[in-house]
């Protein structure tokens, strides 16, 4: 199992990919971890030592940041390693914003998927798109994959990302600065492919904070209300404004198992 990461390179998305990192050396799993950065003039005012050593890591054109779309970079970033030849299925799509606790365990399903209630039908704005695949594949069932941020594929097909990019970059055009215009492609090409992939989605991939039992990573998307959100720590030029240490912050709330492997995670990191 290979696992892919799509980041800017840029201050706010170095500590968190340290993190990550560091997590996958626990396991001396980290040259199955492969980093695309998206390209940044933003100045590097600290050089991250995990990213800096990594060996899997390479540098894309800000395609995202060239359509207002920042998630773009994810399905553009892994098209780049695809056609690399740095990746190949099986393999999990990540957030930079995650800890591996254990890697995942193959289970003869094409694409199991992290299930994110939030991300319905109406949020994707796609119900006439679904309307004309279920038409077209005969579907009387209703039909929807409510992806989170934790994509698993034993199975890729080679032309699939390529359509993700696609479909996304139309809905760039049709709803500007929408942030989940990239997931709305994965999902709605992912129905397309319905009847020659099968789908399972779970709430066993990941954890939040606020969890108490450990899962395969732990996705700190939502922070810990209201001690820690990874949005106060950007870090930004030319103040390189930020609300303290998130190291430090995260280490002071140690309050369930979740928070316990973090700081594991954070001393490790931080004895080198």
């Amino acid at each position: 199992m290979q696992y892919f990461v799509s980041a800017e390179n840029i201050a706010y998305h170095h500590w968190q990919l340290e993190l990550l990192i560091e997590s996958f050396k626990m396991h001396n799993l980290q040259d199955s971890l492969v980093i695309g950065l998206a390209a940044n003039t933003e100045p590097i005012y600290s050089e991250p030592i995990n990213l800096s050593s990594h060996k899997n890591v390479f540098i894309h054109d800000n395609v995202g940041k060239e359509k207002n779309c920042p998630s773009f970079n994810r399905a553009y970033g892994l098209y780049v390693a695809l056609n690399k030849d740095l990746i190949k299925a099986p393999l999990t799509i990540l957030h930079p914003d995650t800890i591996l606790v254990k890697p995942l365990e193959l289970k003869n399903i094409d694409v199991t998927f992290q299930i994110d209630p939030d991300f319905t039908i109406e949020r994707s704005k796609s119900e006439e798109f679904l309307k004309n695949v279920k038409e077209a594949k005969n579907i009387k069932e209703d039909l929807w994959l409510p992806l989170g941020d934790t994509i698993c594929f034993e199975k890729l097909p080679d032309d699939l990302v390529k359509r993700v990019l696609k479909i996304t970059d139309y809905l760039t055009e049709t709803h500007a600065n929408w942030e989940d215009a990239e997931k709305t492609g994965w999902a709605l090409t992912l129905l397309e492919y319905y009847g020659h992939l099968s789908y399972y989605g779970t709430v066993a991939l990941e954890n939040t904070l606020l969890d108490t039992e450990l899962k395969s990573f732990i996705h700190y998307r939502r922070g810990l209300p209201p001690y820690f959100n990874k949005h106060m720590f950007h870090f930004e030029p030319p103040t390189i404004f930020s609300m303290g240490d998130p190291y430090d912050i995260l280490l002071k709330y140690n309050a369930n198992k979740v928070m316990d492997y973090v700081g594991k995670v954070i001393n490790s990191y931080r004895s080198k």
